[in-house]
């Protein structure tokens, strides 16, 4: 897991063999190898009885495999800044609410 990656990232080889094929090519900054071009493509991905279309990252030798804040935010789960687990969006409410100005501000709390 990555709270600073929008996307998971998988082995390209194993995405291939379940003919998985990128759509697009996208430009990915990666601090030990300065800007990459990886391929991306779509895929239901499966885990703890959820289920969600997303797109993902075919990796190549050397990348790192990881899930991204996309897939978590699928399957309902977001991580605690302070503790760094994993927690359920089903315990947190959200609302809009207006501020003095008018203008929409999210607001969230915990139940």
């Amino acid at each position: 897991m990555d709270t600073s990656s929008d996307l998971t990232w998988l082995p390209g080889e194993v995405l291939w063999t379940i003919g998985v094929t990128p759509r697009r090519k996208r430009y990915f900054f990666m601090p030990e190898k300065g800007t990459v071009v990886r391929g991306v493509g779509s895929v239901i991905l499966r885990a703890n009885g959820h289920e969600i279309t997303d797109e993902v990252v075919f990796g190549e030798a050397g990348d790192a495999m990881l899930i991204g804040v996309r897939t978590l935010e699928g399957f309902g789960i977001a991580t605690d800044e302070q503790t760094h687990r994993f927690v359920s969006l089903a315990d947190m409410a959200a609302f809009y609410r207006q501020d003095e100005k008018n203008a929409p501000q999210m607001i969230a709390e915990d139940h």
